[in-house]
């Protein structure tokens, strides 16, 4: 030490460079060592957050079912135009814009009259077509205003409006009456009017569908004032083939006719059963329909 002391200024000077020079070095590799311990903690205190993240990214979405759509119903009906009497209606039921058949419908067509159903009286219906007989509607002999209607699964179709016009009218006869004779003071007295009777034809047994070729049989009256009239002859047609069978009542009033269904085109057929009337008793119409299948 002693040595150094006396060392002169221009080599203590290097001396003293040298060794700063070493402290340097010493400083520089400790502190590599505190800096990849301090990476290497926070490595270790950001991992977790990764893996969070990763964990967050694989979390599945949620993903909603499928709710199949409600079919589609839609009801149109067709039929005469104004001012037909006995007239046959029928409806197309279409289930999402496809036409369903007649005989492949799962439900009821319920028809209506002016807002009311038409399930008897003068009018009757099936499942595809309706036959309005408006001759007894309301009893009274003079034109009507109707509105029909058809519902099917809920959905009921537009309204249509006709008028119809009914025959069987009273018709009043006035008889001549017979100069009294000139020497005579009395005169003869005035016949009184002859009247005819009001009736209606009733129509009962026509099946819903009939295989073409085949025979069905009708059930008919005339009646008059609710009695069935004797003896009454009724004439069937149809809107396609016109006159199809005569059928002639018995004592009692009641009368059958069977009707061959060869030639006839298949789908819905209507017609007519019409009474001719007489002296007494006056003309009178109704309507009747079925369904021609293969």
């Amino acid at each position: 030490m002693k040595r150094y002391i006396k060392t002169p200024l221009k080599y203590a000077l290097p001396l003293l460079f040298i060794g700063a020079l070493v402290l340097v070095s010493i400083s520089g590799c400790t502190s590599p060592t505190n800096s990849n311990q301090a990476a290497s903690s926070a490595s270790t205190t950001t991992s977790p957050t990764t893996s969070a993240s990763a964990s967050a990214s694989v979390t599945p979405s949620n993903t909603a079912s499928a709710t199949p759509s409600a079919d589609v119903y839609q009801v149109v009906v067709s039929g005469p135009t104004d001012g037909q009497y006995g007239a046959m209606w029928t409806a197309t039921i279409y289930k999402n814009g496809v036409v369903i058949p007649c005989d492949q419908l799962t439900g009821q067509v319920s028809w209506y009259i002016n807002g009311q159903p038409s399930n008897g009286g003068t009018f009757g219906g099936n499942q595809c077509t309706m036959t309005h007989d408006a001759n007894g509607l309301d009893g009274s002999p003079f034109q009507h205003t109707n509105t029909i209607t058809a519902t099917y699964q809920g959905v009921t179709s537009s309204p249509i409006s006709y008028t119809d016009t009914e025959i069987g009218q009273p018709t009043v006869t006035q008889a001549t009456p017979t100069p009294a004779p000139v020497a005579t003071p009395t005169p003869t007295p005035t016949p009184q009017p002859v009247q005819q009777q009001l009736t209606e034809v009733l129509i009962s047994g026509v099946p819903v569908t009939v295989q073409q070729g085949h025979g069905f049989t009708i059930s008919f009256q005339v009646v008059s004032d609710g009695k069935p009239i004797p003896s009454a002859t009724v004439t069937f047609s149809t809107l396609s083939n016109g006159v199809v069978g005569t059928g002639v009542a018995d004592s009692s009033g009641q009368g059958y006719l069977t009707l061959n269904t060869v030639g006839w085109p298949l789908g819905s057929v209507g017609g007519y059963a019409d009474y001719a009337g007489n002296s007494q008793y006056s003309p009178a119409r109704d309507g009747w329909g079925t369904t021609i299948v293969a």
